[in-house]
């Protein structure tokens, strides 16, 4: 197993495992990550793997990486945040799983890829969230 994949699903399944139990009606509460609620989280991290999946169809490709132009992480957030806010739990979860499928299918095809090209928008960025609900989760009493 190349270095990346073993990265991405370590860092996967401890995501996993940090919103494992926590009953749907709690998963659209603000609070875990600034204003932002579990849902919204994981919305935001499909997103930015979603991105993922891109990275390394260019990368297998042979092609550069485009430039962010006038956009800023903060503006991109606040854009997917503003798009998504509706979502549902179960909307949310669809994409995240789906998503996830299509990126590890696409890093299966590229499975030398340099993990630096994908960490911040795959498992630096999966610990980064699940770091944040494992906090939000002993704040609130729910372990």
């Amino acid at each position: 197993m190349s270095d990346a994949i073993a990265r991405v699903e370590a860092s996967w399944a401890a995501l996993m495992d940090a919103i494992g139990g926590i009953p749907e009606e709690r998963m659209r509460e603000p609070g875990v990550a600034g204003d932002w609620s579990i849902t919204d989280i994981l919305a935001h991290v499909a997103w930015w793997e979603g991105r993922a999946i891109g990275t390394v169809e260019r990368s297998l490709a042979g092609e550069p990486e485009p430039e962010l132009g006038n956009d800023t992480v903060d503006s991109l957030n606040a854009g997917v945040y503003e798009e998504r806010a509706d979502w549902t739990v179960e909307q949310t979860l669809e994409e995240l799983h789906g998503t996830h499928e299509r990126f590890m299918a696409a890093l299966r095809q590229h499975s030398t890829i340099d993990p630096d090209l994908i960490e911040g928008d795959t498992f630096e960025h999966f610990d980064e969230h699940a770091a944040d609900i494992r906090a939000w989760r002993e704040r609130e009493q729910l372990d």
